[in-house]
């Protein structure tokens, strides 16, 4: 999948899907890999049912021709390219899926609106663009058949965002190694991927919406990378304004990115450094209004940044069940260095909730170990640098945390375990905390409504990357 990177017949924010409205069903964080492409298996087929009423409260009330459609990647793929996917849609009267109505269908009404190559390269939405636009009657519902004929598995496929569609069946999907798997049933589930249905625009762009890093971060990245997304109404392309001034003009002013919604800056910024920026999107109908201008603060020096991972987590902290450890290695070449003094920890999250005054316990530690495969490393050997309580507002947030005493770093991989002690209080499996998947068994995590972890004897817990 990933051989093929050459062949790019799809890319994030396609010319042609230019001057379009986006119209959104499903809400869900969580990610599956069964829909709408399932890169897991050779090959792989699934069919979503989405309703007149959803695309209604959508925003679209009238018929419409639709030029494209969008999914939202949950995780951080590097030009992952799958071939040969096709998209087919036709009218239903069906409400769900029923226990009969788990069959590959024999494409009777069926429009085939794509087949080509799909590349993924980081997260958000990626957009299809039909190769005949799909005549919405305004009165049916829509049923979308996918098919995955790429015939060869490679790690590091997308996972898709979902919204469950408890207690009706609204997905059917089937995989198979080796043959595609036409003429065989598939299984029904409720998780049905988020979508965007695309249509023409009439107006001018909405305003970009905000990716990272954060407005107003503190630490960070000397040299980090920009990342938007678009409003409901597309743009043609997007303007980007840069400087320590605000309005921000001495670095950048009004450059034009054209269809880019990521950007890095050739060279460093300094230390301490506020940097203000704007994305202006614009189409043939104009540009957008009232963009906001954003600002980040760059690290102090001697602050190290490791990762820039945009994958939501329930880690190092998990605030969906009343108490959790876990614990994860560093490379001193990630770190940057071999030996030295820590006096901070800085996490990035995406909260639902405001969460106040929790209580939580940091170690930090040495060791020689490579990974954490035959379990966690007691907090007997390492040194408790942080027992107090936190305050984690809703929304996207820079956490710092300063250490109770200043931790000593000596030669080997830096170990980290954050206990969560059992508590009264657990919130939402939506708030999150930004994390970077790298493998090697290099973290691990265990959480729980009613057992008290005792970090001097850690259960086994699950390796999670």
């Amino acid at each position: 999948m990933m051989k093929k990177a050459a062949v790019a017949i799809l890319l994030l924010l396609v010319a042609s899907l230019v001057f379009a409205d986006a119209y959104t069903i499903g809400t869900g964080t969580s990610t599956a890999s069964a829909y709408p492409f399932n890169g897991l298996w050779d090959y792989s087929w699934s069919k979503t049912i989405y309703n007149q009423t959803e695309i209604n409260d959508a925003g679209l009330s009238t018929p419409a021709s639709f030029s494209g459609i969008g999914f939202y990647v949950g995780n951080t793929p590097a030009n992952f390219t799958m071939v040969d996917q096709r998209v087919y849609a036709r009218h239903t009267a069906m409400e769900m899926y029923d226990t009969a109505d788990v069959e590959h269908p024999n494409f009777e009404d069926f429009q085939l609106l794509f087949q080509g190559d799909l590349t993924y390269n980081g997260g958000g939405w990626y957009y299809i663009v039909f190769s005949s636009p799909f005549a919405w009657d305004g009165s049916q519902n829509i049923e979308f058949l996918f098919e995955n004929w790429d015939g060869e598995y490679i790690t590091g496929y997308p996972t898709f965002r979902y919204t469950s569609t408890t207690p009706n069946y609204l997905a059917v999907s089937k995989n198979k190694d080796n043959t595609f798997p036409a003429g065989i049933n598939g299984a029904r589930s409720y998780n049905r991927p988020n979508i965007q249905l695309v249509t023409p625009a009439t107006t001018p762009p909405d305003p970009a919406v905000l990716a990272g890093p954060a407005n107003g971060a503190t630490y960070a990245p000397l040299q980090p990378t920009l990342s938007w997304g678009p409003g409901n109404v597309w743009p043609d392309g997007y303007r980007l304004s840069l400087g320590t001034d605000n309005p921000p003009t001495n670095i950048l002013d009004a450059e034009d990115l054209e269809n880019a919604v990521t950007y890095q800056h050739p060279t460093a910024f300094g230390y301490e450094t506020t940097i203000y920026w704007q994305v202006v999107p614009y189409n043939g109908y104009g540009n957008a209004s009232d963009c906001p201008v954003w600002s980040f603060t760059t690290h102090p020096d001697g602050f190290v940044t490791v990762g820039e991972g945009n994958q939501n987590a329930l880690m190092p902290l998990n605030f969906y069940y009343k108490g959790s450890i876990y614990e994860c290695l560093y490379y001193p070449d990630e770190l940057g260095f071999v030996s030295g003094t820590i006096t901070a920890i800085k996490l990035y999250n995406q909260f639902n909730s405001n969460i106040v005054d929790t209580p939580i316990k940091i170690w930090l530690g040495s060791t020689t170990q490579p990974d954490l495969s035959g379990g966690y490393i007691p907090a007997s050997q390492l040194s408790l640098v942080f027992d107090g309580t936190l305050i984690l507002p809703s929304g996207a947030n820079d956490i710092l945390i300063e250490l109770d005493s200043p931790y000593t770093h000596t030669p080997g991989n830096l170990v980290m375990m954050a206990l969560r002690p059992l508590d009264s209080a657990y919130y939402s499996a939506s708030d999150f905390f930004k994390c970077q998947t790298v493998g090697n068994n290099r973290a691990r995590n265990a959480y729980s409504d009613s057992v008290v972890y005792d970090p001097l004897n850690p259960p086994a817990g699950t390796l999670t990357g």
